[in-house]
Formats: structure tokens, C-alpha cells, sequence
């Protein structure tokens, strides 16, 4: 794992120091080549005198074009796209930053800035930038040795752990068998298509005879989780719970919060502080995604009007903070009465209930605008968990240890759960991000999940 990071690190850094440089060079290099051809499209050759009397704004153009690169995922590394991603994405984002430096000379009235430079920035920094971008990346695709992965358990957790592994290949992890629970009574052979090797307790010893880089360890379920899932269920609760750790405890990294005397205790359940400027972010930063995508709001209800006729608007009680009840508003994409016959059902990304406007509605999160509404009402916040619906969050309550912690928070627009997961991500998994989320909230967080939450939409993809 070390190695595979570590050649992401550098890959990254020299994908970006490349694209520094070379950024300002095409940009120079766009006036030398037209001083010295007239090229297919014009009658002369235009002066390199010129280039002395033009305002440049190439601090403008710099920043543009590596933002929109990590926007568009070409930073991501190792998870190497083909050629034709790249110069795709590459050619999105030279086309968009070219319009925008257009309107900007445009609406600045620059009238002194060659016409022809934009055409030949164009083409060349598409070039570049793919080409870059593709020989760098076949220079770095080095192949890593797999490393050899025993799982210890065989409970669902460790099924999702299975199958994540085997969705992204390109950390080079190979599984070499399970080792099951304590268990007599369980005669599995295997798991997901993966020898069992023993018991739990037979972990030293088959570390000791077979070579293994890496174990992972599910933890058996115990009264502690019992009496956790309890107490997320009450809504209010003001005694403080507060836990003797041992020494496991400890080595894997939890803090100590208080201690009695001498003696070090971790507070069990902890009641998160928001910030007021966590609600000041997320009116300023509502109203203004509101006011830019406004034309983009109205025409998506004509289109869903002209192709779905009405109601443009979808509703929905979802469960928010404290486990209050409110309305959600959204864009309509499925059929309508979708669940008329079903009852209530989870919605994937191959639902046939979903229109094929809806799909490119979703897909590019349109559908997701209204709820800046919620956001202004103090519903939502533009980062948290994702709320559910009353059906399934009495199902998960249930089903999934601690399920009601994820309440002390407001429901968000976008989460970490989202920026690192998809559709069939298991609510156990989105618990365990919504919690990382909750407890160790910062400004600094919210905006880098709304940078990543940018990425996913414009790239597709959740990177691994």
C-alpha cells in the first residue's frame, strides 16, 4: 500500500509541475508560431511586436486550466484512464478555459488581443496537455507486486470488504484465504470464492507458515455495540457514558477525552458542536448557487415539462436532525406514482422506473437543485448524511448498530458518504463515513467534499 501511495504522490506532482510549465510555454509559443507562419486560416503573418502591447492574463488562464484538470479527474493517478478518456477530458477542459478567456477580453474590451491566439492556444494546449498526460502515465505505470491479504471473519462487514477489494483492483490486493469465527458449528469451505483457512484463533500460527503482508481484522459483535445501538435510538439522552479503554483500545488509536484521577476513560457517546459559521457557509454559499444556476433550474422544468408533462417537482418526507420529519424537494425523474403498485423502494442506477431525461438529470445532479430551498430553510446543510426516508430509516435503526447517531447532524446536499461511495454502497459503510464526517467536522472539510462532490459530477466516477 505504501508503494502504490507513494507512486500516486509523485505521479500526481509531477503531472501537475508539468502542466506548469508547460501551460505558460504553449502560451508564448501560440504567439511565436503565429509571427512566423500565417498558418491555414489567415492572409499574414501577425508581428511579435504584438504581443508587447496586449494585456495578458495569463495568471487567469494558469489557474483555470489545473483547477479544471483536477476537476476532471486527470490528478487521479493510478487508476489509469484509456487514451480516449484523456484526450477527451483534456479536450472539455481546454475548450471550456479558451470560452471563458474569450468572455473575458470580451466583456473587458480588450479589442488588442489577437483573435487568431485563441485558435492556436486551443490546439496546441490540447496537444500538449494529452500528450503529457498520456506518455507520463505510461512512463509511471509500474507494476506493483500484489500484496497478500488474510481477512479474519466472515460476517457481513467482512463480505463488503471482499467485494470492495475486488472493485478496485489497482491497490494490489490478493486475498489469500479468510479465517472464520470462532465457530464450531460452521462448516464453510468458502467465502466469495475465497479458501477458509481456520479459525480466528489460528491467526499466529498460519502467519507463521504461510507469508502474508497484510490481515484485516472484522471485530465480532459485543454487548458494547448492543448497548451503543440502544443508545442511538433515544433521541435525548444527558447522562455521560464513558468507557474504560483497554490496552487494544488505546494501540489502535482512540483518545482520551477525560480521566478519573489517574485512570484514562473515553467518552462513549459525544454530542458534536456546529459552528455558527458552518450555517453563515451555507446561506452565502445557497443564495449564490442559486442565483448562477437559475437559468439551468428553469430550463430543466421545461424539459421535464415539455417531456414528462407534469408534476415538474417531486416531494418527499425524509427524516432530519433529531429524527424530525420534513419535506425534500426535488426535480422529477421517474414516471409518475413510481411507487404506486411497489410501496416504498430503494432507487439504483439501472431503474427502469427513471426517465432518460432523468437519468441525464441525475447523472449531472440537476435534479438535486431545489433542495438549495431546504438549505435556506434550515432543513438541510450543503454537507452531511444523506437524509433517508421514515420506511427505511426505521428498517436501519434495526438493522444497523448505531444507525442513530448519524441524526445529531443536520441531512446534507452532499457527503463524504457520497464522494466515496455510490448507490449500492451498504448503510453500514455510509454510517461509518457519515460518523467520520460528524466527528471531526471543519470548514476545511466542507469544502474539499464539495470540491470532491464537483469531481465526481463532471468525471463520472468515485475515485478508489
Amino acid at each position: 500500500m505504501k508503494q502504490v501511495d507513494a507512486l500516486r504522490r509523485i505521479t500526481r506532482l509531477v503531472l501537475f509541475a508539468g502542466d506548469l510549465f508547460w501551460t505558460p510555454l504553449v502560451y508564448v509559443g501560440s504567439y511565436w508560431i503565429r509571427s512566423k507562419s500565417a498558418l491555414l486560416f489567415f492572409q499574414e503573418k501577425m508581428p511579435l511586436e504584438r504581443m508587447q502591447i496586449v494585456n495578458h492574463r495569463l495568471w487567469i488562464l494558469l489557474l483555470m486550466h489545473l483547477m479544471l484538470l483536477y476537476l476532471h479527474g486527470l490528478y487521479d493517478t493510478l487508476s489509469l484512464r484509456r487514451r480516449d478518456e484523456i484526450i477527451g477530458a483534456v479536450l472539455r477542459v481546454v475548450t471550456t478555459e479558451i470560452l471563458i478567456l474569450v468572455a473575458i477580453y470580451f466583456f473587458s474590451q480588450d479589442i488588442i488581443f489577437p483573435r487568431s491566439i485563441f485558435i492556436l492556444l486551443w490546439v496546441l494546449l490540447i496537444l500538449t496537455t494529452s500528450s503529457w498526460h498520456i506518455l507520463l502515465r505510461r512512463f509511471f505505470r509500474v507494476k506493483v507486486r500484489d500484496r497478500s491479504v488474510v481477512i479474519v471473519g466472515t460476517n457481513e462487514s467482512v463480505q463488503n470488504v471482499i467485494k470492495e477489494i475486488q472493485r478496485f483492483p489497482s491497490y494490489g490486493l490478493k486475498i489469500v484465504g479468510i479465517l472464520r469465527d470462532n465457530d464450531t458449528s460452521n462448516n464453510q469451505t468458502h467465502l466469495l470464492g475465497f479458501p477458509i483457512l481456520g479459525c480466528r484463533d489460528e491467526l499466529l500460527q498460519i502467519l507463521q507458515t504461510i507469508p502474508i503482508d497484510e490481515v484485516i481484522l472484522s471485530k465480532q459483535g459485543s454487548w458494547e455495540e448492543k448497548l451503543v445501538g440502544d443508545i442511538s435510538r433515544v433521541k435525548q439522552l444527558s447522562t455521560r457514558i464513558c468507557v474504560l479503554p483497554s490496552c487494544y483500545e488505546i494501540l489502535i488509536g482512540k483518545v482520551n477525552h477525560l480521566r478519573l484521577y489517574d485512570i484514562p476513560l473515553i467518552e462513549m457517546i459525544k454530542h458534536p458542536d456546529v459552528p455558527v459559521v458552518k450555517r453563515f457557509f451555507d446561506l452565502v454559499v445557497a443564495l449564490i448557487v442559486m442565483i448562477v444556476s437559475m437559468p439551468l433550474l428553469l430550463a430543466s422544468c421545461l424539459m421535464i415539462w415539455i417531456s414528462m408533462g407534469r408534476p415538474i417537482f417531486f416531494k418527499q418526507e425524509r427524516v432530519g436532525k433529531d429524527q424530525r420529519i420534513f419535506t425534500i424537494y426535488k426535480l422529477r425523474t421517474m414516471i409518475k406514482d413510481a411507487e404506486c403498485e411497489t410501496g416504498p423502494v430503494l432507487s439504483d442506477e439501472s431503474d427502469a422506473r427513471i426517465t432518460s431525461l432523468g437519468k441525464w438529470l441525475r447523472k449531472n445532479r440537476f435534479d438535486e437543485l431545489p433542495q438549495l430551498y431546504n438549505i435556506l430553510c434550515g432543513d438541510m446543510s450543503f454537507v452531511g448524511p444523506r437524509p433517508e426516508r421514515p420506511y427505511f430509516v426505521r428498517q436501519y435503526l434495526d438493522q444497523v448498530t448505531g444507525y442513530g447517531e448519524r441524526f445529531k447532524a443536520l441531512p446534507g446536499l452532499t457527503g463524504l458518504a457520497q464522494v466515496n461511495g455510490g448507490y449500492a454502497t451498504h448503510p453500514e459503510n455510509k454510517l461509518k463515513y457519515d460518523l467520520a464526517y460528524i466527528y471531526n467536522y471543519s470548514l476545511w472539510l466542507d469544502i474539499k467534499i464539495i470540491i470532491e462532490t464537483i469531481k465526481v459530477i463532471l468525471t463520472g466516477r468515485v475515485n478508489p
